[in-house]
């Protein structure tokens, strides 16, 4: 949680504490766990207010997507099954809106007989390194699918930890690896017979290991509501609180780029130092292209 203090100034972030160990910040505190933790989590109701507040009547503070992740692993080479080095976009339909407004309706995946799409990544494929090492002969690839959190709420699941979740909860791995593994041999019907290893992630796990208390993936929703002017100021990286700065995809839009970029706008906020490096290396950059 932060260390706060009231001065005559108003609310000013100046600290951690963490497991009761209190770390003074001479400069300003970085939060790097995303809008909803920092302001939901981390700050007392008073303070956070002031922040949530404007970005719930702008429909700006819901959580981005959920999904289901599904790893596989393959007891041949990539070359000898001709897999490609790209990414794989499987669409159900073109009618986009129609098909992700029936997903945000539906009460479970029974309620569907399809999925909006599924992505699905040759890790192995694109890894030099991989290839170059060999690969003891083997493959890897991973699929995704969005899903709702609400298809996961288990009174036996709440709180509990990974490996922990008791049988019912592998069953219902076990469904979705079934499902996810028919998309595949749907695009790659060569594969039947290859698959060696499985392993499915649930929205559980990524609440389980990101802290994402809704099991979403991208932190805030990225909705047109998120990118208007008014949200982006209050999303910016020199938060309301004084002394409190946030870094991520909160703060500008989902991906690497939107991430480092970030940074250095918390990086020059908090140092003059660091926004003069940061200018001399765009335009020394730019003089050797």
């Amino acid at each position: 949680m932060t260390r706060h203090d009231f001065t005559s100034r108003g609310y000013e972030c100046n600290g951690v504490i963490c497991n009761g160990v209190e770390i003074k910040a001479r400069y300003g505190v970085i939060s790097d766990a995303g809008a909803r933790n920092t302001f939901g989590r981390l700050l007392p109701p008073q303070v956070s207010a002031m922040q949530v507040n404007p970005l719930i009547a702008a429909g700006a503070f819901e959580p981005s997507f959920q999904l289901v992740y599904l790893f596989v692993g393959l007891d041949t080479d990539d070359q000898s099954l001709n897999l490609p080095a790209t990414n794989l976009w499987v669409v159900n339909g073109w009618n986009h809106d129609e098909q992700w407004d029936a997903l945000d309706q539906a009460s479970s995946i029974d309620d569907l007989d399809f999925l909006p799409v599924v992505f699905i990544s040759f890790g192995s494929a694109k890894d030099k390194g991989f290839r170059e090492l060999g690969g003891n002969g083997n493959a890897n690839l991973q699929l995704l699918a969005p899903v709702r959190m609400e298809w996961f709420q288990n009174p036996k699941w709440e709180g509990t930890k990974v490996q922990r979740r008791g049988q019912e909860y592998q069953d219902e791995k076990e469904k979705w690896r079934d499902r996810l593994l028919e998309y595949l041999y749907e695009q790659f019907p060569e594969l039947r017979g290859h698959v060696t290893f499985t392993n499915v992630a649930t929205p559980l796990t990524t609440k389980f290991y990101l802290n994402a208390q809704w099991g979403e993936n991208y932190g805030l929703a990225q909705s047109i509501a998120r990118f208007q002017l008014p949200t982006q100021l209050f999303l910016h990286t020199e938060t309301e609180v004084k002394g409190l700065f946030m870094v991520g995809q909160d703060t500008s839009f989902v991906g690497v780029l939107g991430v480092l970029g970030s940074g250095a706008l918390a990086a020059s906020s908090l140092s003059k130092r660091a926004a003069m490096g940061l200018y001399m290396e765009m335009v020394l950059s730019r003089g050797t292209e």
